[in-house]
């Protein structure tokens, strides 16, 4: 390995370790509170050598947002590829992100703060132009999905694919959102469980997707 490579292979090593740091940083404290001093004591590096990796905390927020995307992709591809129908597919896809809420509920909470920021802050805007060939990707896995539903004749043939992904997307990302808001209450007044309430969501996507 010639220096050249070896100086690169060390500065990605450290941009990693920033980005360890600040998730420890983001994750306790939230995105508006976070500093990017509070980074830089928590990498143990000066301020100065913080930015020189990262030019705002924006962009560190992107890059863990990044890695929690990433790991929720490869929750649902592997699914995805071990299923055999439509209907394992998708419902292999719901319960991938589910677990991946459970599981890593810190990532989930980032991916979903900072789709809504990146509408409102240019900065954000522009590192999330930079992310759309990724985007495209992920909503291509799900398009796919349904085109080949409608071409094994399981997909209402009515269905437009783009428009029921982001829709199921969206009730669904909603959904654990709002329950985490309301789960003592859900259960405590009306004796609802999570579980339950996630197997009628199931049963309503699919009667509303599957050809009759």
């Amino acid at each position: 390995m010639g220096i050249a490579e070896r100086k690169e292979r060390e500065k990605e090593q450290r941009r990693q370790q920033i980005i360890d740091a600040a998730e420890i940083v983001f994750f306790k404290h939230g995105f508006e509170t976070a500093s990017m001093d509070m980074v830089a004591e928590q990498a143990e590096l000066s301020k100065a050598t913080l930015y020189m990796y990262f030019k705002s905390k924006e962009e560190l927020y992107f890059h863990i947002f990044k890695r929690g995307e990433g790991l929720l992709m490869q929750m649902i591809e592997r699914e995805v590829q071990k299923s055999h129908t439509f209907q394992e597919k998708l419902l292999g896809s719901l319960k991938a992100l589910v677990r991946f809420q459970k599981k890593h509920k810190h990532y989930f909470d980032v991916i979903e703060f900072f789709h809504s920021m990146h509408r409102q802050k240019t900065s954000v805007k522009k590192l999330m132009d930079s992310h759309l060939k990724e985007e495209q990707e992920r909503i291509k896995l799900w398009s796919d999905l349904f085109e080949k539903g409608k071409a094994d004749g399981v997909v209402r043939p009515d269905l437009n694919p783009l428009r029921a992904m982001v829709v199921i997307w969206l009730q669904f990302t909603g959904f654990l959102q709002r329950y985490q808001l309301l789960a003592d209450s859900l259960k405590q007044d009306f004796g609802l469980s999570q579980e339950e309430l996630l197997e009628e969501a199931y049963d309503l996507i699919l009667n509303g997707i599957l050809k009759k």
